[in-house]
């Protein structure tokens, strides 16, 4: 059995582009410039340039790591690095869920199931909204889901400012009723893990780690973005604050798990991307990372049993850095091989190479770990009382069955 355990298939209109593209590259925009680029798209031109660009603020320092520091993995250099893999990946965004879920199926035929993680960007870019709802891309999600007939094994999106349902209860549903087997956070979207001003942010996040955690011999595995070298980062202006995307970044660091974890400490959390490719590229080349996440990230690992990490935006196998890879990554996960998990980040790491290039370069270079990531650590993860109990019950309610292969899979 092999599983993805990192994956996406949300299209463009799930994404509130003119919002995600004015933060990416280091600029932070205020509410008029991103209402702007909304107003030229759909002719509304509704003040003068002054008014809408009064709110604007550059933050320097940013936009020149942007373009010069390899450790960030969604700068200019590494965009024009990859020139050749760029067009594939703007025309898979650009097509619709099913499209991107049946062409990532065809790249990976070595693949059994995968598990698409949902994005939630309703309320990281004030002034820019996607083009369809939450709810919409969730009810396509469902139904692809049930499609698939236990191959696609979907984490819901959970933003806890989302409304006007509580933001617990829609995950509770999506869980027990509409085929959803784990939950997805992005705080730099917005939220910190924990420890916000916000009582109920706060809230919504505390009861949400307690359902996960209400069966504790069947735990609801929650994936986190865990990377400083690549992400997407809200840009709503915060008083005093200049580096927004560094303030954002900052939200998911694992000193923030470490704290959550104090509270709720059999929560199951896969700390995804091991820091990020950045990292993992100086370290490679035998260099200190600017900013170094793998090491707080192995600490929590150790410390707690349902704590994982995953290998995912990590294309590396696929350059001459390989060698150099393996040799850092087995150094560092001696004896935690079984909290490592595997996954592709398709389609963002279409931006490094081909999918089945992903998968050959793992499996080539690490070739005994790559079935154990893939497998019994995926499977260790993933079993819970959504994947025993209510994911089969999802398709019964819905008059279908499991495929035979899927049905006792945990």
């Amino acid at each position: 059995m092999r599983i993805d355990c990192h994956c996406h298939i949300f299209d463009n209109d799930c994404v509130p582009l003119s919002g995600m593209l004015a933060s990416r590259f280091g600029v932070a925009v205020g509410k008029r410039a991103a209402k702007l680029i909304s107003d030229l798209k759909g002719g509304r031109l509704d003040g003068s340039l002054r008014d809408y660009f009064r709110e604007v603020s550059i933050d320097p320092g940013a936009v020149l790591n942007s373009m010069i520091d390899p450790q960030e993995k969604d700068n200019f250099l590494f965009i024009l690095k990859h020139l050749s893999n760029f067009p594939a990946f703007l025309k898979i965004g650009a097509m619709d869920m099913p499209w991107i879920l049946n062409r990532m199926k065809h790249d990976s035929p070595g693949v059994d199931i995968w598990v698409p993680l949902m994005m939630d960007m309703t309320h990281a870019y004030p002034g820019s909204q996607p083009a369809i709802s939450f709810e919409t891309q969730r009810e396509v999600m469902t139904r692809l889901t049930l499609e698939a007939k236990g191959r696609v094994m979907p984490f819901f999106a959970f933003d806890p400012r989302s409304g006007p349902a509580d933001p617990v209860e829609k995950a509770k549903t999506a869980i027990e009723t509409q085929g959803f087997v784990g939950i997805k956070l992005y705080p730099p979207l917005g939220y910190k893990p924990v420890g916000n001003d916000d009582p109920k942010v706060e809230d919504a996040l505390m009861r949400l780690y307690r359902y996960c955690c209400s069966n504790e011999n069947n735990l609801i595995p929650i994936t986190v973005h865990c990377s400083w070298s690549a992400g997407v980062y809200s840009n709503e202006h915060v008083p005093g604050v200049t580096h927004i995307k560094t303030y954002y970044r900052n939200f998911a660091r694992p000193s923030y798990w470490r704290n959550v974890l104090q509270k709720f400490p059999k929560l199951k959390l896969n700390l995804a991307h091991f820091g990020g490719l950045g990292e993992w590229e100086a370290l490679s080349k035998g260099n200190a990372p600017r900013e170094n996440w793998v090491e707080p990230i192995l600490g929590l690992i150790k410390d707690h049993d349902n704590v994982y990490t995953d290998l995912s935006y990590h294309g590396i196998p696929t350059t001459d850095l390989a060698e150099g890879y393996k040799r850092v990554l087995i150094e560092r996960i001696n004896g935690l091989e079984h909290k490592v998990l595997l996954g592709s980040d398709w389609y963002m790491s279409r931006m490094q190479c081909t999918l089945d290039d992903y998968w050959k370069g793992f499996e080539t270079l690490l070739s005994d770990l790559f079935y154990k990531m893939t497998g019994e650590n995926a499977i260790a993860f993933l079993k819970s009382e959504a994947t025993t109990k209510f994911f089969p019950r999802f398709f019964y309610s819905n008059q279908s069955m499991i495929l035979d292969q899927y049905q006792n899979l945990f």
